[in-house]
């Protein structure tokens, strides 16, 4: 019962701050048409109004992509660098926003004030940043750890090493399972050690990301059934959009506008899942170290 109380409770934290929501779009909006310009101007260039894009649009074309590669590889590379670190930029924003975000919840001020934003945002960057690289390491052994795994028991996959197809499809089918419920537990235990770092404002971090771990599988129950739920409200609403966009065949201007505001009202409802997940966690997490 406490989970689903703190998910209620993290709506209506999440939508009671519509200018912390309005912030997170304006800034995903902005780096969303940054990252577009460099694609928007290769495209415009190199096909122009062609109909070779409009004829690969239905399925992939093979030879118009490969076609594309061969003459314009240097600026598809261009663009691909340039991807990259447009993710390095939207990383370390969201890491930023984040202890802006964790301060208003922790405070729970009447509405939302902007001085405390940014003062949480720029007090806790650095240290949000080093626990961001402790478990992004954590994640990569995880990965590194299940795929070896996964190449034990399917021979190094080794196709001439394989008895049939079946051997590959049953490792995946055990692995798969056991790694996304330990990868889920990880991303959990991550966001619980941001509001614990907001919270108690340790002087090392070594503390509280080991300590997270112990926290969290002390009230694993609550807090897990939480997260499920969040996820599902996620996927719900992915399922929706995806129902939706799908019957909009995008051939007017004003099928491409309705396609263009159901996206941004699709952002907007992951924006607001997004700080349901912390608030409710942020919730649940006070009322289980006796906060509130």
């Amino acid at each position: 019962m406490k989970s689903l109380k703190a998910y209620f409770k993290g709506w209506s934290s999440a939508i009671r701050y519509k200018r912390m929501t309005l912030i997170l779009y304006l800034v995903n909006f902005i780096l969303a048409l940054l990252s577009a310009f460099p694609v928007s101007g290769f495209l415009g260039q190199s096909v122009g109004r062609s109909m070779s894009l409009e004829r690969s649009v239905p399925g992939f074309d093979y030879t118009f992509w490969s076609e594309m590669k061969q003459v314009f590889g240097d600026q598809i590379n261009a663009i691909l660098d340039q991807a990259i670190w447009f993710v390095i930029l939207y990383l370390i924003i969201s890491i930023f926003l984040m202890g802006g975000i964790l301060t208003i919840f922790k405070n729970n001020p009447e509405r939302f004030s902007l001085k405390l934003f940014w003062q949480g945002a720029s007090k806790y960057f650095w240290r949000l940043v080093r626990l961001t690289v402790y478990f992004l390491s954590s994640h990569v052994v995880l990965f590194v750890l299940f795929l070896s795994i996964f190449s034990t028991m399917t021979n190094g996959l080794n196709p001439f090493k394989l008895e049939s197809e079946e051997q590959l499809l049953n490792a995946f089918f055990v692995v798969a399972p056991i790694y996304l419920l330990c990868f889920t537990t990880l991303t959990l235990v991550q966001d619980y050690a941001k509001i614990e770092l907001v919270h108690c404002d340790p002087k090392w971090l070594t503390s509280t990301f080991w300590g997270s771990f112990k926290k969290v599988f002390q009230n694993f129950r609550s807090f897990f059934s939480l997260y499920l739920l969040n996820m599902l409200t996620l996927g719900l609403v992915f399922l929706v959009y995806w129902q939706i966009s799908d019957r909009i065949i995008p051939d007017t201007m004003s099928s491409i506008a309705l396609l263009f505001l159901i996206g941004q009202i699709f952002i907007i409802l992951r924006i607001l899942i997004k700080l349901l997940n912390l608030a409710g966690i942020t919730h649940l997490y006070q009322w289980t170290r006796g906060h509130v």
